[in-house]
């Protein structure tokens, strides 16, 4: 959590807000295991890579079968605590929800291959997606 202009903004990856990500979060502790740290270190960087993007487009593809409403619960519980703003990505929808006058939730897409981004100009923030600019 930190503020801006007055703004308390939370900032986190998004991985575990939805309830039913459960497949994130057994996949997440298998990545993270000291074994699989191991494994991966012995493997070429080319294999490396190759896992990782499978991973990644499977992690995609799960994604958009989580319930939109998940998320918004998350959010609200995330603004009971006197948050603002509600940024993450994990779903690789991007989006800025504006939930009401005072809160909005704000959620980031990917950076391959096409890279989304978040800046911040003229007091507000805005998405940069090249996907809808190309």
């Amino acid at each position: 959590i930190f503020t801006l202009q007055n703004k308390r903004v939370y900032l986190c990856h998004g991985d575990g807000l939805a309830k039913s990500d459960k497949a994130y979060r057994v996949m997440k502790k298998i990545i993270t295991s000291p074994v699989s740290n191991w494994c991966f270190k012995c493997i070429h960087p080319d294999l490396g890579m190759l896992l990782a993007k499978t991973v990644g487009k499977l992690s995609r593809n799960v994604m958009g079968k989580h319930k939109k409403s998940e998320y918004r619960l998350a959010g609200m519980a995330i603004f009971a605590q006197d948050v603002d703003i509600l940024i993450h990505g994990h779903t690789h929808r991007p989006a800025i929800h504006r939930i009401n006058k005072h809160h909005q939730r704000i959620v980031l897409g990917d950076w391959t291959p096409a890279p989304s981004y978040l800046s911040w100009r003229a007091g507000k923030f805005q998405l940069v997606d090249h996907r809808l600019t190309d």
